[in-house]
This record gives C-alpha cells, structure tokens and sequence, in this order.
C-alpha cells in the first residue's frame, strides 16, 4: 500500500510588504499544519503586493520558514516576486528554491513552455497525490508533465 502524503493548503493573514513579518506568520502556520507539504498563495511572502521587490531565494528573511521546515520534515511552496516576475518559492529544512514562475495568470514552470491554468492545477494535485522527491534537500519539482 501507498503511504498517505498529507498536504495543507493555507491563506494566512499576511503584512503588506513585510517579508520577516510574513515568514514567521507562515512558518506558524508549517507547525500547525503538520503537513508534508504545505501550499501558500502566489505573492503571500510579500503581502499579496503586486509592485512589491523581489525576494532573493537566499535571503535571510525566509529563516524562520526554513527552520519550520526542518523541525517538521515539510516543504513549502510559497509565491514572492523573483527577478521581476510572480515566481513559486520550494522551501525546506536547506533553504529556498526558485520552482516556477506565473505569467499572465497562467502556470510557467521553470524551463517549460506556457501551460494552461488547468494543466498547471493538473500538476499541482499530482505532486500533492504522488510523491515529493529527494535529491540533496527535499525538493517539489514540478515541470511540465514531471513531479
């Protein structure tokens, strides 16, 4: 039989351009979830602000979701603005990962041609049902066609 993967989609309550305030208000919500992998909306870490600058993936802000993810075994797909676009952030106990990009309100993973919004829903809820892999850190990568 198939182990269980137990995923938890959260809208928490979010600052407006306060990436520390918003980290830690989303590391919470990792602990309370006790999920395997937890889904935020696009452009929560920054507050839902469109005009808001980009979040490098190494910055120190993100600490505290990181070290949620690593006391809790969980993976974090979160949205900010990376290099000027509306990007998907995977986060786990090594840190943070660029994983997609959203361009005109439809789904770009990273190195994949323009998919439609339910192909990409498509590809979201296999990743939830299939598997999350492992290589290094724990890593969500989600492709065109590849969980």
């Amino acid at each position: 039989m198939t182990p269980s993967l137990r995923l938890a989609v959260v809208q928490p309550p979010c600052v407006a351009l306060d990436v520390a305030a918003n980290a830690r208000l989303h590391a919470e919500a990792v602990w309370l979830a006790a999920a395997r992998v937890v889904v935020f909306p696009e452009l929560s870490l920054t507050g839902y602000e469109l005009a808001a600058p980009d979040v490098d993936p190494t910055d120190v802000r993100l600490a505290p979701i990181v070290a949620a993810c690593a006391s809790t075994g969980s993976v974090v797909l979160a949205g900010a603005p990376v290099d000027g676009a509306n990007a998907v952030l995977a986060i786990d106990g090594g840190g943070a990962r660029l994983r997609g990009r959203v361009d005109d309100g439809l789904d770009l993973p990273v190195g994949a041609d323009r998919v439609d919004r339910r192909r990409a829903q498509d590809l979201v809820a296999a990743a939830a049902e299939e598997r999350v892999t492992r290589t290094g850190g724990l890593e969500a990568d989600v492709r065109a066609g590849h969980v």
